[in-house]
């Protein structure tokens, strides 16, 4: 990830743990209780900041964040954000048995339209 993150031309680009990233989201989803559409808010801010997210270890154990990531993920590639991630799990298999599973659905079906899978 180093090497094709430092490859990438610009700087509209932002490499990150996956957790940092869900960190960020938390809090900023703290700042903006009350708001309407936090979820949107949060993408244009990204959407202003870069264009390609890279992340580390992309894994989902927690139910707020599987929760969370159908809707970001959407906002995220309406935006026209490009997301590289490396995982050790295949987008089907992410929460795999998490609570409420279905409710991520939209997030692994996301990630199946906007990115190409590699193996």
């Amino acid at each position: 990830m180093d090497l094709f993150y430092q490859s990438l031309p610009g700087e509209r680009k932002q490499r990150l743990h996956f957790h940092r990233f869900m960190l960020r989201v938390h809090e900023e989803l703290t700042a903006l209780q009350g708001q309407t559409d936090p979820l949107e808010i949060i993408a244009d801010r990204f959407k202003a900041e870069t264009d390609v997210l890279c992340f580390d270890e992309f894994f989902v154990s927690d139910i707020t964040d599987a929760m969370l990531l159908g809707g970001l993920m959407k906002a995220l590639f309406a935006r026209g954000i490009t997301l590289v991630a490396t995982s050790n799990i295949p987008p089907d298999e992410l929460y795999r048995n998490g609570l409420q599973r279905a409710c991520f659905l939209p997030a692994i079906d996301a990630i199946k339209q906007h990115c190409d899978v590699m193996n």
